[in-house]
């Protein structure tokens, strides 16, 4: 059923992100097959979920992806959103002197993007 399958993993990366750290996790997405890019909110989606990353072998492709995403997540570098979460902030677009009310249910993803890409303006 495809209302139970395990979802993709889906980041986006955040303002705080640095260079170093986003071309070391691109390097490793580009190692991971089926990966695809997610342009308008600065994010990549994974053909693998989060429980093919737990089970892949420590020196896997897959594990050092893993390894990665937890440091980016735990630095704030990167944020697990899912990708129906991501486009209404990247499409909706921001004009300087604008103001946002997020009516979304919680975690904030969408809050958190929505400052983030009003910061980087």
């Amino acid at each position: 059923d495809k209302f139970h399958a395990p979802r993709p993993v889906t980041f986006r990366f955040t303002a705080l992100v640095s260079a170093e750290f986003r071309r070391t996790g691109e390097r490793l997405v580009a190692r991971c097959a089926g990966a695809r890019r997610i342009h308008v909110a600065d994010g990549w989606q994974l053909r693998e979920d989060k429980w093919a990353l737990r089970s892949a072998p420590p020196s896997s492709p897959q594990a050092q992806l893993r390894s990665w995403l937890i440091e980016g997540n735990d630095s704030g570098q990167i944020i697990r959103q899912e990708l129906a979460s991501m486009l209404p902030v990247a499409l909706l677009g921001h004009s300087g002197g604008c103001r946002l009310l997020d009516m979304c249910a919680a975690p904030g993803s969408k809050t958190t993007q929505a400052i983030d890409m009003i910061c980087a303006e």
